[in-house]
């Protein structure tokens, strides 16, 4: 860096934070495990970028909070509320067809 003193200045390399990997462990039946072989052989890819790049939704983007629309919430069946107001709004006479 070059100011306009005119003096040199070096600037300090910042030492990288050393990123720590955690291990986790699944079981696969041993099917399980050829089909994945194989489809990974078909895509030329590995076992461990598959399963990075399938999970990568769920463990990106989630570090510091979850959003709200992630939560369970008490109304898990909430996608019946809607049928049951359409059907609360009609008369008794609108409902039957014949």
């Amino acid at each position: 860096m070059v100011y306009s003193s005119g003096t040199n200045l070096i600037k300090r390399m910042r030492k990288r934070k050393r990123v720590r990997f955690r291990t986790i462990e699944l079981k696969l039946s041993p099917r399980q495990k050829q089909s994945l072989e194989n489809y990974c052989q078909a895509r030329h890819t590995t076992p461990v970028k598959l399963i990075k790049k399938c999970i990568r939704k769920y463990t990106e983007g989630f570090a510091r909070s979850v959003p709200d629309e992630y939560y369970v919430t008490e109304k898990q069946l909430a996608l019946f509320d809607e049928t049951e107001e359409t059907i609360a709004d009609q008369s008794p006479a609108e409902g039957i067809k014949f």
